[in-house]
């Protein structure tokens, strides 16, 4: 058998007794070569690896102002990367004055708790809140996740949030929504998560298989439990294409609605038009518009 197969073979009959979706074997010698010389490591190699986290900008892909003031970040993964978090601060920077926020997360894996309990501080106001917890079975011991005291750059704790997720939304992007879902901060929309709640590490099997192995359970003050197995359940449950057109024009009504300017009242009753008219595009039969042919 091809030791990919094989990898994956093992995978599934591990996931159909442990059901646990951060438990996983790859075949990867590469990686594996490079993991047992890591400790032997050039400048340039280190270097290297920094670079390619940079050239994907930690995960930090895309950030828009839309019409109507509302903010876009394509958010890809939660960077372990210490650079990482002045790009974090400049993104929630960029986006301080928006009256509505839209977070995409379709597309991310997961990564850094740290870079979850950083990002998670912007939206939440003073007093400290409590995030999540891990509990390690290992040492019988847990570490609980709190919103920082002091920021860098304004809070976006009264701007409405929204985040877009899918069926790939994994992990620490799963923890992310889960926060703010569970805390009343933000409205998910899109597509039930992955279903990955436990902290995992990586083991070398041996020079040619790796292994993906839980070991901490999170555990979420609200609820007092988390979303393995079963993901984060969306607020709106739309499929992941009409995603950010769906958070869009909840937005857009919701500033209209609460407006009470007459002149913004009227620009936001506008955007909701154009936004609408995008996610519900009108059709017209071609028998109709054949119809309007006339001799000219």
């Amino acid at each position: 058998m091809e030791p990919e197969k094989f990898a994956a073979k093992i995978t599934e009959d591990l996931a159909a007794i442990h059901k646990d979706e951060h438990l996983h074997i790859w075949y990867n010698p590469e990686w594996i070569k490079n993991e047992k010389q890591r400790a032997d490591l050039d400048e340039v190699a280190i270097l290297r690896e920094k670079r390619e986290e940079r050239t994907v900008n930690y995960g930090f892909e895309e950030i828009k102002i839309h019409p109507g003031n509302i903010g876009y970040l394509k958010l890809n993964s939660f960077s372990y990367d210490m650079d990482a978090f002045n790009v974090a601060i400049g993104a929630m920077n960029f986006l301080s004055n928006t009256d509505a926020l839209i977070i995409d997360l379709r597309e991310n894996g997961g990564g850094s708790p740290e870079m979850v309990q950083f990002l998670c501080s912007y939206f939440l106001e003073n007093p400290r809140k409590h995030l999540n917890s891990f509990y390690y079975k290992e040492k019988d011991k847990t570490t609980q996740y709190w919103t920082y005291t002091y920021l860098p750059g304004k809070r976006l704790d009264k701007v409405d949030l929204y985040l877009l997720t899918s069926k790939k939304t994994f992990s620490a992007a799963e923890e992310f929504s889960y926060n703010l879902k569970h805390t009343k901060r933000a409205t998910v929309i899109g597509e039930t998560t992955g279903g990955g709640a436990h902290d995992n590490k990586f083991i070398i099997l041996n020079d040619n298989f790796e292994m993906s192995l839980p070991f901490a359970r999170a555990i979420n003050p609200v609820t007092k439990t988390n979303w393995e197995g079963i993901g984060v359940e969306p607020d709106v449950k739309v499929t992941s294409d009409r995603a950010q057109e769906t958070a869009q024009v909840l937005a857009i009504r919701k500033m209209s609605e609460k407006e009470e300017d007459p002149k913004f009242k009227t620009y936001y009753l506008w955007m909701y038009e154009m936004y609408e008219s995008r996610l519900n595009p009108v059709t017209i039969r071609m028998d109709v518009l054949k119809s309007y042919v006339g001799t000219y």
